[in-house]
């Protein structure tokens, strides 16, 4: 869970294949910026992850 003073945070699906799924998460704050890539396996369970 998130909390503070966000101003925007946004995802992107970078790429989606068969097996392996590709996210950038990008969180921005005022001036800063925080990307954070995530991979996931197709057999990896999401739930409660973000």
């Amino acid at each position: 869970m998130v909390t503070g003073g966000l101003e925007q945070a946004q995802f992107q699906i970078v790429e989606l294949r068969n097996d392996t799924l590709n996210i950038t998460f990008v969180i921005k704050n005022g001036n800063d910026e925080t990307s954070q890539d995530l991979y996931f396996r197709k057999s990896t369970d999401l739930r409660g992850r973000l």
